[in-house]
């Protein structure tokens, strides 16, 4: 899967670090009592809360393909719109990323939910502790 990066977001080609969470849809595939990732089919295990993390330990970096457009086919694809049958995932904050033309993100992280329930319960867990603090 290759990313066409945004270069309205990206003029200097350099990825993005977030801020905060970036909330996201990730595909994947279920394959028996299994998920796995549409395109390298790497498998996505859920621990026992339903939250899989998935990290990519390589520096971010474009190439160009296709003559100049500016292209990333490494680290974690996911989508800003979750029209595609999607699980929902976060792109934590201080994670850097990518931007695509078509509603696409790269990171080097990813967290993701097995349900909109886990969703919930997690997020609402991330919001006590800021009031605890």
């Amino acid at each position: 899967m290759c990313l066409v990066i945004d270069r309205n977001i990206h003029l200097d080609l350099v990825p993005k670090t977030s801020k905060s969470h970036i909330l996201v849809g990730k595909a994947l595939f279920k394959l028996n009592d299994r998920y796995i990732t549409p395109y390298m089919q790497f498998p996505v295990k859920f621990n026992i809360f339903g939250i899989a993390k998935l990290e990519y330990k390589y520096y971010l970096k474009p190439t160009y393909e296709i003559r100049i457009v500016p292209m990333i086919n490494e680290g974690i694809h996911s989508y800003t719109n979750f029209n595609y049958g999607t699980h929902i995932a976060i792109i934590p904050a201080k994670t850097s990323y990518f931007k695509g033309c078509n509603d696409d993100i790269v990171s080097n992280k990813l967290i993701i939910f097995e349900n909109e329930k886990v969703y919930k319960i997690w997020k609402l867990l991330q919001f006590r502790k800021v009031i605890s603090l």
